[in-house]
């Protein structure tokens, strides 16, 4: 017995987690250190077996203690049932609670209850939602377009923006799978952007031309960069593309406005040549008859 006695409490004190062992109508009999520590219960209290004040220790600790009450109470009517949920505590720790009943000879006894602590991984779960909620807000309600592609083209992300670059023409989810080359105006421009992702990592205004459903062409400026595999290979390519129509037609109309003041400087000096020559010529004569007249 008492060698059985010894294995249990080594068992009980090897686990992470916190444990108790409690009789068919919810009386302690057992508990290791860690289950004492988490609850912050002095032994004294534990030494004593005295439930009522264990239970109030740990009641007093939850922002929610009726529902804990009442799934305790529950468990007790209902012995056979395993149960699973979340404690949320007053300091802002959170455990998973753990409870199933607990047999001797196929005969139900007590239960056995385990905690673990996972405030810092709720916290990590936590952090990683809002993250991806804020990138997922970004990737749904941005103006330019965000994309996924493998090395050999095939499109895996693409933002619902595609609809707009595309004038409604495209939509994401019928992107997803396709091949990007059927996208490009130019292949050779596909070529040359991979030739320089695979020599400098990542490209910053390269500009390309998309074709549209319709046959039109989108001038556009992407910022792509390649992502490695574990082992270190080009695994995919991650970028943003950006409708330059705009760009190019103002540009284009500032090298229209410097041809237009680069001829009308020509014509100025053209113009100014030919005054002073007909200015000159007759200057000579009225100078030469003035000096005669002197």
């Amino acid at each position: 017995m008492e060698t059985s006695l010894s294995i249990l409490t080594a068992s009980l004190e090897s686990t992470a987690d916190g444990i108790l062992i409690a009789d068919g109508k919810g009386g302690i009999i057992k508990w290791n250190q860690k289950f004492a520590k988490m609850w912050g219960i002095p032994e004294k209290i534990l030494d004593k077996y005295d439930d009522n004040v264990a239970i109030n220790y740990i009641l007093s600790q939850l922002i929610n203690p009726d529902k804990f009450l009442a799934i305790v109470k529950d468990l007790y009517t209902n012995p056979e049932k395993l149960s699973f949920d979340k404690l949320e505590f007053k300091d802002g720790r959170i455990f998973e609670r753990y409870s199933q009943p607990q047999k001797i000879d196929n005969k139900i006894v007590g239960r056995v209850w385990s905690f673990r602590d996972v405030t810092d991984r709720h916290k990590s779960e936590e952090a990683l939602m809002l993250s991806e909620e804020k990138y997922r807000g970004i990737f749904e309600n941005v103006q330019d377009l965000f994309y996924e592609t493998s090395i050999e083209g095939t499109i895996l992300e693409v933002s619902p923006s595609i609809k707009i670059l595309s004038k409604g023409q495209y939509h994401r989810d019928e992107l997803i799978g396709k091949s990007i080359f059927d996208f490009y105006s130019d292949l050779n421009e596909r070529a040359a952007l991979i030739s320089k992702l695979m020599e400098q990592g990542s490209v910053s205004d390269f500009e390309i031309t998309l074709k549209n459903r319709d046959g039109s062409r989108i001038p556009c400026s992407l910022s792509s960069k390649i992502f490695l595999d574990v082992q270190g290979r080009p695994e995919k390519i991650i970028g943003s593309a950006r409708d330059i129509t705009d760009r190019n037609i103002a540009s284009d109309a500032l090298k229209l406005a410097k041809q237009n003041a680069e001829a009308s400087d020509k014509l100025k000096t053209s113009f100014l040549n030919n005054i002073s020559h007909e200015v000159r010529t007759p200057l000579n004569g009225i100078l030469g008859f003035a000096e005669i007249m002197s």
